[in-house]
This record gives C-alpha cells, structure tokens and sequence, in this order.
C-alpha cells in the first residue's frame, strides 16, 4: 500500500535554539520513516538542510521511524519552514512528495550584558551585545 503525503507537522517548545517537530495524523503506519526538511534565509542565501537523529543539521536527507524531533541547532530570532516527506525505509525507498510546510520564528537571545557607562546624576548609558540577534531586534 503506498504512502500518504504527511501533513503539515506542527511545532511546539520553540526557544531561541530548539523546537519539537512532530508530524501531523497522515495516516500511515508505525513503520514509516520520515525526513525532515527545513528551509530558512541567512545572510540573504537560502538554506535547505534536513533534521538528523540527534537535532542537529545536515546537507543529506535522513530518514527517521519517528513521529517526533527535537531541533536542536536552530539560529536565534530566525523564521523556519518544515515539511516532511515519507518514505518505507531509512534510505528512502518509495517516498512521497513534500507535505505542506509549518513556518516558525525563533525567539530573540537575551543580550548579553555589558557594564554601564557614562553614568551621572539625571543619565547613564546602557551597554550590551547582541549575542547572535540581528541589528533589527
């Protein structure tokens, strides 16, 4: 019997570096392998990598028998796309097309703190690091 398409996954637990991934009801089986494909812009160049075992990025798509992942290297204040793909077995075989993408942002990193400086009776200037945010945040 022939895979269904997955739906779109939904995302949940998103902090400025991770978030759950967890595949929509699609219909298939416990035996099936998904891949993970996330899309996103850094530096005005789009990226495509896929989601490993361990959350972490590749170049190569992986395919998982899970319904779940946890991102683990995603990049502060950033806008994510996800879809998965299905397929019966952890090289690929007999995949179906991309579902519909879910799209998140990361959340912002704190700033990093800086001493004060400048500081006088009615005024006093306030220092910190971006710590990975762009100048927008």
């Amino acid at each position: 019997m022939p895979l269904s398409t997955p739906t779109t996954p939904s995302i949940s637990g998103v902090t400025p570096t991770q978030a759950l991934i967890t595949k929509g009801a699609d219909g298939n089986g416990p035996s099936t392998y998904y891949c993970f494909q996330f899309t996103y812009n850094i530096n005005l160049s789009t990226e495509v990598k896929y989601l490993q075992f361990n959350g972490t990025f590749s170049d190569l798509p992986a395919w998982l028998n899970v319904t779940s992942l946890l991102a683990v290297s995603l990049i502060p204040n950033t806008l994510f796309s996800v879809r998965l793909s299905a397929a019966t077995d952890a090289i690929g075989t007999g995949a179906t097309g991309y579902g519909p993408p879910a799209t998140f942002p990361t959340a912002a990193s704190q700033p990093l703190y800086q001493p004060y400086s400048a500081v006088y009776a009615t005024m006093a200037t306030i220092n910190w690091l971006p710590n990975f945010n762009n100048d927008g945040t």
